[in-house]
């Protein structure tokens, strides 16, 4: 399967970036998306200039918003390793990566922060640049690993 995900990257003649773009909406609509999904889509921001913006706006927050983590552990892996290679200074392409991190629960937030090292200062500058009230809206009552890096991000309340 690898192999002929590789062969229509690499066939941008008959692949244009749409299909890519469809076939990646088709599998992150998936009840549990396929293991090499992320795969795909990093394969794909590397090889057209449109799918790294895609991928951030759409791809990985959908896949946040799935829990990702707890039904499909390698697709997790995946958004982990995406997020390391694709957040990298465009603070405005990445907000909708940025806003679904915000919302994963302090383990999980952890886990990304650990392997996608430099996605922390991207992720401070967004939060410090949101309202008083958006910052306090990703704070919750029981988790304190959370409201911790939170905090970390500085001007919280």
């Amino acid at each position: 399967m690898l192999d002929a995900i590789t062969l229509c990257l690499n066939n941008k003649s008959e692949f244009h970036s749409d299909v890519i773009k469809e076939a990646l909406q088709t599998l992150q609509n998936d009840e549990i998306p396929p293991y090499a999904l992320m795969r795909t889509a990093i394969l794909a921001s590397q090889s057209y200039a449109d799918m790294k913006k895609f991928v951030l706006q759409e791809t990985i927050p959908i896949l946040i918003k799935k829990t990702v983590w707890t039904t499909a552990p390698k697709v997790w892996e995946g958004v982990i390793f995406g997020i390391k290679n694709l957040i990298t200074g465009n603070v405005k392409t990445a907000e909708p990566s940025l806003r679904a991190l915000l919302q994963l629960p302090g383990k999980q937030l952890l886990s990304v922060l650990k392997v996608a090292v430099n996605s922390k200062q991207f992720l401070g500058q967004f939060f410090q640049s949101l309202s008083n009230e958006e910052k306090t809206s990703f704070f919750t009552e029981t988790d304190n690993e959370k409201n911790k890096l939170l905090r970390e991000f500085g001007n919280a309340t």
